[in-house]
């Protein structure tokens, strides 16, 4: 946090980009709060988690070659496997709006 501070005191900052979802929810530790404080905005990138939270995929899903979904650790078939609920969750909101999981 201290090189957004840092670069908002050079050139006020408008707006920072990063990865936001319900997958990766990292951001709301300490960059949103310090956007906040500062009247910065967030720009977030794969609010569907990367396509994991669409529900169209799952521990069979092949990455083909040059998706960097396959070297990331949390979609190692496993891993998938384990989140499953989370988009099975997500699922059952989606069909009680009349809504896409998305």
């Amino acid at each position: 946090m201290e090189v957004i501070r840092r670069a908002h005191a050079v050139q006020p900052v408008t707006a920072l980009q990063s990865e936001y979802s319900l997958f990766w929810r990292e951001p709301e530790a300490e960059i949103i709060p310090t956007l906040s404080e500062l009247g910065i905005g967030l720009v977030p990138f794969s609010p569907l988690g990367k396509g994991f939270l669409t529900g169209t995929i799952d521990s069979s899903t092949s990455f083909g070659e040059g998706d960097l979904r396959a070297s990331l650790p949390r979609f190692t078939e496993q891993a998938r496997a384990a989140n499953q609920a989370l988009v099975e969750l997500l699922e059952a909101v989606a069909a009680r709006l009349i809504a896409t999981p998305a």
